[in-house]
This record gives structure tokens, C-alpha cells and sequence, in this order.
């Protein structure tokens, strides 16, 4: 996403929000379980056995049922009615940013790093923190303010994953900024002519590779991921993000959309998905950092394309630079850090 500073604001009102703590850790609704693991893997097509089948879990590297990591925020959403609590900074600065008009929100960067992946009976609780308020900037999206923020993860006083968060609050250039629909404006834009290629059949690796067998070069096997609404909406509810232009067509185009788009924790569970796909059972990501650039609207094909960047043959760490296309350019570019098993260590 492109921007440049906004003439427009001389001094930025909101800069005294950074550093400020997001209030007290609140627990996740549930522990790690099956269930809400399943409803993950079937909206984001992921089939890495470590995931839901027992046997081929134990005989992993995890020695046991683990949840994607790239699953992490998840099992912290509030969902679609969240509990009575009290108001936190981060409510306070939407409430006052909404006031001035910077009424649309999206996600743009995310970084996750992984210390240990989940099991089912985790309870993860998040503590969080706004680290930076941008000072207004011009984007594709229109005018608005990047907030910068820190979460760190915990399973009872272990630190299990940490979060660099970003989102912009923007004046959106085109709808109404987020009005309610008034009688006839929510119209669902028609994708009825679109003919999209058939949902592929993944063929996740069996095995892993060892890292001594690939070289920094190496690609990955491309992977093409029709967008149709079902997607869209199917991984955004997986990921409990009820957030309205990932579901509703209308409202999604009053807030300056065309149509409903992927939320970015979709997008990085695909850039697990797509990455564990070649690597195979035995491999364990560490990090997943991503951007996101422009949105994966309904109707449309992302193509996933990646590279081994660099490697250690003595650790068995892998970096790999991940790319999402789609007809309007890169949806997502990032990298996916793990570790893969060494030939002499087996």
C-alpha cells in the first residue's frame, strides 16, 4: 500500500496514545480445542495431518495434535457479541478517529512470532499495548492514521507467541464512510459473470524435506486460490472476524470497498498453508511476517508463489519469501521463517 505524509495536519492529535497498555490481559473465550481447529483447516483447505490426526501427529516431529500456528489470533477474538468489559485506549482513539471522520479500518502488516506451537488445552490470554499513531498519511484507501500495536501471548506465565499489529483507520474515498445503508444503497455487486477455475486439490508433503537436500533459489510449488464469496467469508468466521466488509457485499461498498475482501489473519493462514504444503509435517514455523498491499475481493484468483531465501544446514532454518497475486497486484508479500529436519540428525 502506497502512502505519503498529508499536508493536511500540522500536528498529530493522537500521538500521546502510543505507549499506552490496551487495560488488563483478558483470556481467550475458549482453550485450544478439535473442533475450532477443524472449522480453521476446512475454510482455509489445510491439510497437514499434525492438525487433526492423532497418529500422524504422534509420529511427528510435535509428538502430538497441534493447532496452526498461523491460528494464533483466533483463539483471543471476541466474536460476533462481545462480553461487556470496560472501555480500553484503543476504544477511546477509534471513538475519537471515528468523530473525525476516519471511520473504515483495515489490517496491514502482521507479524507473529512463534515460541512453541499451541496443543488443545491451551488457554491463551493476550496482553497488549498501542505502540504508534501515525501522523495522518495519503493512501490508495484515502486519508487516515496507521496504528502500530504489541501483543504478547501467554499460556499461564509462559510466553508463547508474540504480535506486531497494524492497522489504518481511513476516510475512505468513495461510499459513505460508514453510514448506515439507507433503502436500496445495499446492493450486492454483481460477480454472477465471473467464472472462476475450480477450488484446486492440495497435495500437502507427506514427508519433510531435509534442509539439506533444498539450496536458497529453490521454489515452491504455485498455488492458485479462487476468491469467491464462500472463501472470503468462510475464513474470516473461522478466525471469529465478524468485522462486516468481510461478509456483507453493501456494506462493505458503503465504507469504500467494491466488495466484501480477506481479512489478513486468511491471508496468513493461506501463507502457512502454502508453505507447510511443501514443507510437510515435521517442519515448524517459527515467524510469518506479511504486508498486505492491494485487497482479495470476491471474484477474484490469488496465485501464491515462493523461494527458499536463505537457509542454515547446522540449525535447519529456512527463511522463505512468500508472494499472493491477484489481478490487481500483490495482495500479500512477506516471509515464513521455520525449521526443517537435518538428514545427519535422523
Amino acid at each position: 500500500m502506497t502512502t505519503t505524509d498529508s499536508p493536511q495536519t500540522a500536528v498529530n492529535p493522537y500521538a500521546s496514545y502510543a505507549g499506552r497498555s490496551l487495560g488488563v490481559p483478558h483470556l481467550g473465550p475458549d482453550p485450544v480445542n478439535v473442533p475450532m481447529v477443524r472449522h480453521w483447516c476446512e475454510a482455509i483447505d489445510d491439510r497437514n495431518p499434525i492438525y487433526l490426526d492423532e497418529h500422524a501427529a504422534a509420529q511427528s516431529v510435535h509428538g502430538g495434535l497441534v493447532a496452526p500456528p498461523t491460528m494464533l489470533q483466533a483463539w483471543i477474538m471476541f466474536g460476533l457479541r462481545p462480553p461487556l468489559r470496560a472501555s480500553t485506549p484503543q476504544d477511546e482513539l477509534f471513538v475519537e478517529l471515528n468523530q473525525a471522520g476516519f471511520t473504515s479500518v483495515v489490517a496491514t502488516n502482521c507479524n507473529q512470532t512463534y515460541h512453541r506451537y499451541l496443543r488443545p488445552g491451551d488457554h491463551v490470554s493476550i496482553e497488549s499495548k498501542i505502540s504508534e499513531v501515525s501522523d495522518m498519511k495519503t493512501t490508495g484507501l484515502g486519508d487516515g492514521h496507521f496504528i502500530s500495536s504489541e501483543m504478547l501471548y501467554r499460556v499461564g506465565d509462559e510466553l508463547v507467541a508474540t504480535m506486531v499489529w497494524r492497522l489504518l483507520k481511513f476516510r475512505p474515498r468513495g461510499g459513505s464512510g460508514g453510514e448506515p445503508p439507507k433503502p436500496g444503497q445495499n446492493v450486492i455487486p454483481d460477480i454472477t459473470g465471473i467464472e472462476l477455475p475450480p477450488w484446486p486439490a492440495p497435495a500437502p508433503a507427506k514427508v519433510s524435506p531435509f534442509v539439506d537436500d533444498i539450496a536458497a533459489g529453490d521454489e515452491l510449488p504455485e498455488l492458485v486460490l479462487p476468491l469467491d464469496r464462500t472463501i472470503i467469508m468462510a475464513t474470516a468466521i473461522a478466525s471469529r472476524d465478524y468485522q462486516e466488509v468481510h461478509h456483507d457485499p453493501g456494506l462493505a461498498v458503503l465504507r469504500g470497498s467494491k466488495d466484501i475482501f480477506m481479512n489478513i489473519l486468511s491471508t496468513n493462514g493461506f501463507c502457512g498453508r502454502f508453505v507447510t504444503d511443501w514443507a510437510g509435517p515435521d517442519a515448524v514455523i517459527s515467524n510469518v511476517s506479511i504486508r498486505l498491499g492491494v485487497p482479495n475481493y470476491a471474484g477474484d484468483v490469488m496465485t501464491m508463489t515462493g523461494k527458499v531465501t536463505e537457509l542454515d544446514p547446522g540449525t535447519g532454518e529456512v527463511t522463505v519469501a512468500v508472494q499472493g497475486a491477484n489481478s490487481l497486484g500483490n495482495h500479500v508479500t512477506g516471509t515464513v521463517t521455520l525449521t526443517l529436519p537435518r538428514r545427519a540428525a535422523a
